[in-house]
């Protein structure tokens, strides 16, 4: 797994790429997510598009990243996933607790609201 950070004015985009599992790398993520917020970051926007698989720990890390933005009145939003990845996110119910877009623009438009 790979992720890459931009950072723009009103929020800040998290591209991740291949198997998100869990394991170090994810942990890293959360780490790196958990110093952003607490520095300040109140919108994040996960962009899925390049991952192909999506594990259990790694949808615990998005939900504890949801709940550690909602603490301070932020907002988390998922794009750009394939139709597996939905499928799952779906099947485990956390469309319910996560907000999900079919595209980058619908999430910075969430996001903006």
């Amino acid at each position: 797994m790979e992720f890459k950070f931009n950072e723009c004015p009103d929020y800040t985009t998290i591209a991740i790429e291949g198997l998100f599992i869990g394991g170090e790398e994810a942990n890293n993520l959360f780490d790196v997510v958990q110093e952003k917020i607490k520095n300040g970051t109140k919108k994040i926007i996960f962009d899925l598009e390049k991952v192909n698989y999506i594990g259990s720990m790694a949808i615990g890390i998005l939900i504890k990243i949801n709940d550690s933005l909602t603490d301070v009145s932020g907002r988390i939003a998922l794009c750009c996933m394939n139709q597996t990845i939905l499928e799952v996110l779906k099947i485990t119910k956390v469309d319910l607790m996560l907000s999900i877009f079919d595209s980058k623009e619908k999430a910075i438009n969430f996001l903006s609201e």
